[in-house]
């Protein structure tokens, strides 16, 4: 279950990681041209912030308390993702730096963040000790009799009984004048919840028997816009295990699927290093034999996939792909331990 404490403090931190980048000044360099304008983008650190807030809430076990916060983290993780996909189709007409959707969810989210509701008092023991009544306490806790009176005896009785044997708990207490409110939010959470059920089920095959995918680990974490989520259904593994294994190969998650932690991403080297292609050769004498392109590559020094990907494509416009280059590697003998896409 993810506890209400622990969902208001993945929000905080994300909202203290916006705060960052609101406060970022770019170098002319670090800027992202939009309409022949250097804008500030999103950086790689903060998308994976959103997606790890995001996917930590894809889940129905939440406590009652972060029910709200939980669907306003939804709607701004659907933003997000609508954002990421426009951006990654068609780069040029998309605003680097987050859709205006996107970030009034956002606001959405924060004003829920701070209008949590007041703090449970604490137990009637403790109550009594700082001087209040039984009928106080009664009104404090939101107990009454059925003609409406504060329920008196029934305080007496908490404050008789043993501590395991008493009936408030501050964790799950609920004001009676709070409690249309949490009807009409429990209604909306289950609702929710049956939506994202019906999602995470077509995501499952539909053969009961189903195993554990052979692809190796090195495959999905290289597939596009492949999530923890989705790796882990489909290795049958829990999510933790799937973070815990990418960080070991080297992984980690983006918002175009896993890459490696030392790369940046999006940008290709070639982009980044022009000189870098002209000091590398795309051995054209293999011409559209690509197997052999690859190969000769390798033996020149280039042992990482997507080094090779990126000469080729950037210095030839080769349809190349990481996946590809790392297949035909693995093909090779003595290749296989030295690729790292």
């Amino acid at each position: 279950m993810l506890k209400k404490t622990e969902a208001y403090k993945l929000v905080f931190e994300l909202r203290d990681a916006v705060r960052q980048w609101d406060q970022w000044n770019p170098t002319p360099e670090q800027k992202e041209m939009f309409q022949n304008e250097g804008v500030k983008p999103v950086p790689n650190s903060l998308k994976e912030a959103i997606i790890n807030v995001g996917e930590a809430f894809q889940i129905v076990d939440i406590e009652q308390g972060a029910w709200e916060l939980a669907m306003a983290v939804d709607k701004f993780y659907a933003e997000f993702g609508r954002w990421a996909s426009s951006i990654a189709a068609a780069p040029d007409a998309v605003h680097p730096g987050g859709s205006i959707e996107m970030w009034e969810t956002f606001r959405d989210l924060l004003r829920v963040a701070d209008n949590r509701l007041p703090p449970a008092p604490p137990a009637a023991v403790i109550l009594q000790t700082q001087g209040a009544n039984a009928r106080t306490i009664a009104l404090r806790y939101g107990w009454y009799t059925p003609d409406g009176n504060a329920d008196i005896q029934r305080v007496n009785r908490e404050l008789a009984a043993a501590p395991e044997d008493r009936e408030y708990d501050p964790e799950t207490w609920v004001h009676p004048r709070e409690r249309a409110f949490f009807e009409n939010t429990k209604r909306k959470f289950e609702e929710r919840c049956q939506k994202l059920q019906e999602v995470q089920a077509r995501l499952q095959p539909r053969n009961v028997q189903r195993k554990p995918s052979k692809e190796s680990w090195e495959s999905l974490f290289e597939l596009p816009y492949m999530t923890v989520r989705n790796v882990a259904l489909l290795k049958m593994v829990t999510e933790d295990e799937v973070r815990a294994k990418a960080d070991e190969l080297g992984y980690v998650p983006s918002v175009e699927g896993f890459r490696r932690a030392h790369e940046s991403g999006r940008v290709r080297r070639g982009d980044k290093e022009p000189d870098w292609l002209l000091r590398n050769d795309p051995h054209d004498e293999c011409g559209d034999d690509i197997e052999a392109r690859i190969m000769a590559c390798y033996q020149d020094g280039l042992t990482k996939a997507k080094s090779i990907a990126d000469l080729l494509a950037g210095s030839r416009n080769l349809p190349v792909t990481v996946q590809q280059v790392s297949k035909i590697l693995k093909k090779h003998a003595g290749a296989k331990d030295e690729v790292a896409a």
